[in-house]
């Protein structure tokens, strides 16, 4: 498959991906924001930047508001309950059995295992084994970004012969930054597998209500205030008589307010239904091959 080919089916598939209701929301709000700026320009001869303000402000205040309340429904998953579950058993059993710097030590021992995995890997597409890996890591930065081929003896069938590999600009690349760069692998750490544990009785007991009613509050407020301003600008811009160009206005207004409305509901549904699942489930996997490798590692150990 050529290039073209794949870059076009690759285009196809994101499409195909979209869902209906987001073509229809993204059409709606196209539609009505050149509906209105049409209108604008035409009656007024030029665009408000209050209006552009009050957009801003709007969809703000509606982000904040649905956004919540899609990730608590994202939380309502059953698989996100399966996970989190399992995780907080997995991570409250190494606190009570007190294996903190066990599991600091298989963190060591897990980073150094996938970093030999990410140099196998890549020695791999190269062509090249570990050894020849180390012999070309002794040449020069400047002798490696230029290297076209590159000599070396291997086996065949006990017999010594002499291979030839060659090394396209992407190879050298990885060849490069496989020889003189930092790997990109990132160690995983105690305080971060264990970030993630609900309180298994610990802290004290506190009324969380009385900061959530100040919060709610001075949510209320703020809202209202930004909301009341919309409808009396709106207000003030009808007091000459309500034409087309407020309707549109108001249109325009809604339809934003409904897109971001939607889409910031489901944006909070993801955030828990996928991410922070996956999250929990990566956790309680990491934790799993910790309890693997502690119990070899420790009754090999004695």
């Amino acid at each position: 498959m050529g290039e073209n080919e794949t870059k076009t089916k690759g285009v196809k598939q994101r499409f195909e991906t979209v869902r209906l209701r987001t073509w229809a929301l993204t059409g709606s709000i196209v539609i009505a924001l050149i509906f209105y700026f049409v209108v604008t320009v035409t009656t007024r001869q030029a665009i408000s930047w209050v209006d552009f303000v009050l957009l801003c402000i709007m969809q703000f205040v509606a982000h904040s508001t649905y956004f919540p309340d899609g990730d608590l429904f994202g939380q309502k998953d059953s698989a996100y309950q399966r996970n989190k579950e399992a995780y907080n058993e997995k991570a409250n059993e190494i606190n009570k059995q007190r294996k903190i710097n066990r599991l600091r030590a298989y963190c060591k021992f897990e980073y150094e295992e996938r970093k030999q995995r990410y140099i196998e890997t890549q020695c791999g597409i190269l062509g090249i084994t570990l050894e020849e890996l180390e012999e070309l890591k002794q040449r020069d930065p400047k002798e490696i970004a230029k290297l076209d081929t590159f000599s070396a003896k291997t086996l065949v069938n006990g017999e010594e012969r002499e291979k030839l590999i060659r090394f396209t600009k992407h190879k050298r690349k990885i060849l490069y930054n496989l020889c003189f760069k930092p790997l990109p692998i990132e160690e995983n750490h105690p305080e971060t597998i264990m970030s993630a544990v609900e309180n298994d009785g610990n802290s004290a007991i506190k009324d969380t209500s009385k900061s959530y009613r100040v919060m709610a509050y001075i949510s209320k407020i703020f809202k209202a205030i930004i909301i009341g301003g919309i409808f009396a600008y709106i207000g003030y811009t009808a007091r000459d008589g309500f034409g087309w160009t407020e309707v549109v206005s108001i249109t325009m207004y809604l339809t934003t307010l409904l897109t971001t409305a939607v889409t910031s509901f489901s944006s909070g549904e993801v955030c828990s239904r996928v991410h922070k699942s996956r999250f929990y489930l990566d956790l309680s996997n990491f934790i799993d091959g910790f309890n693997e490798w502690e119990q070899k590692t420790y009754k090999e150990n004695g």
